[in-house]
């Protein structure tokens, strides 16, 4: 998982050759969902992290997340200074 100040990445290293990387822009970004389930995701501290995105994109699911809850945060918080630097495109402020 990758974070920058406009985008989150999330790399799949499916093989020795194999990687895929999704990518969405933090304005993109709804809500974010972390689950533990179970008694070895609490003591090892890892969880699925579900990003909740707009229109049609479909969501991210970043399984076997180490410190998932800390992870989302990092999104979430990411998502918040995005919208404090470029404004929260398509919402409708009131005066």
């Amino acid at each position: 998982m990758v974070i920058t100040n406009q985008n989150f990445y999330i790399i799949h290293q499916n093989s020795i050759f194999g990687t895929n990387i999704s990518q969405i822009n933090l304005s993109k970004i709804q809500d974010v969902h972390i689950n533990q389930e179970g008694v070895l995701d609490e003591i090892f501290d890892y969880g699925t992290i579900t990003v909740e995105t707009a229109g049609e994109a479909a969501n991210f699911i970043f399984t076997s997340a180490d410190k998932a809850d800390i992870g989302g945060r990092q999104i979430l918080e990411a998502h918040e200074r995005y919208i404090e630097k470029f404004g929260n495109f398509g919402a409708v402020t009131q005066e």
